[in-house]
């Protein structure tokens, strides 16, 4: 696969090989038997945590917020993608994270809010891994080369994909998906005296919206319009750290208000 289609050969895709073909090392095997034969070292218990999400009484007394954050990106997804074999070992769209996570969408009175996350400059592994619209390089838009986590070679890099996003909030919830752009300082200059203070001053009234702030909007409204991709944008973020929701961020709370 590190040939064929530009994997890294030390992802999910090995680990589920090994658990399939049932040669899959399990966690519980790294902890030595206790004097009386039990697992003496074990940290925590190797069953579902039933009591944690899979009640009425998770979902309805203590009325939880969780956050899943999935694994890799639509452009990758296993089956939806359209890039097979180009892909990575893995489901990602919103309704597969969920089952991973033993969710069940449909028990108690369960809300789910898709975040669909999108950079202004897509990536891929290095190698033969798949499409690119509009591929082009780190030097060429002034950026640092960014690498891999493991095997640390220079990714990919493209230009703005509006299709892919919009191909991606078609599965990740259409209309009623929260968009954000990150990385949009890498398109947009002027964000280094934008601060969190800086925001607040902006929605009270204080101040005018910074300049970079403005061509921000300018840039969205240009490139990832509600017509254009299908959703609101409902937030951006600049720098590693910050960000800025718009209206549309409140779009499920109103609705779940009203």
């Amino acid at each position: 696969l590190v040939s064929k289609v530009g994997s890294t050969g030390k992802g999910i895709g090995a680990a589920r090989a090994d658990r399939i073909m049932r040669t899959a090392k399990l966690a519980v095997d790294a902890f030595t038997d206790g004097p009386d034969g039990d697992r003496g070292r074990q940290p925590w218990a190797w069953a579902e945590p039933d009591d944690l999400y899979a009640t009425d009484a998770f979902a309805h007394n203590w009325n939880q917020h969780i956050i899943i954050e999935g694994t890799q990106g639509f452009g990758l997804s296993l089956r939806a993608s359209g890039n097979y074999p180009q892909v990575t070992s893995s489901a990602c769209r919103a309704v597969d994270f969920l089952a991973m996570a033993g969710i069940d969408p449909t028990r108690c009175e369960t809300h789910i809010q898709n975040w669909v996350v999108a950079r202004v400059f897509p990536i891929r592994v290095a190698g033969n891994s798949g499409p690119m619209k509009g591929e082009t390089s780190w030097e060429e838009l002034g950026l640092e080369p960014e690498k891999t986590t493991v095997t640390q070679k220079i990714r990919r890099v493209g230009m703005w994909d509006q299709d892919l996003l919009r191909a991606a909030i078609q599965a990740n919830g259409g209309h009623k998906a929260n968009v954000v752009i990150t990385m949009i300082d890498q398109v947009i200059k002027g964000f280094d005296g934008v601060t969190d203070e800086t925001i607040d001053k902006m929605n009270a009234g204080e101040i005018e919206p910074p300049q970079a702030l403005t061509e921000a909007i300018e840039w969205i409204n240009a490139h990832a319009s509600a017509d254009q991709i299908g959703a609101p944008v409902a937030g951006f973020t600049y720098s590693p750290t910050q960000i800025v929701f718009t209206p549309a961020a409140t779009r499920g709370q109103v609705e779940a208000v009203n």
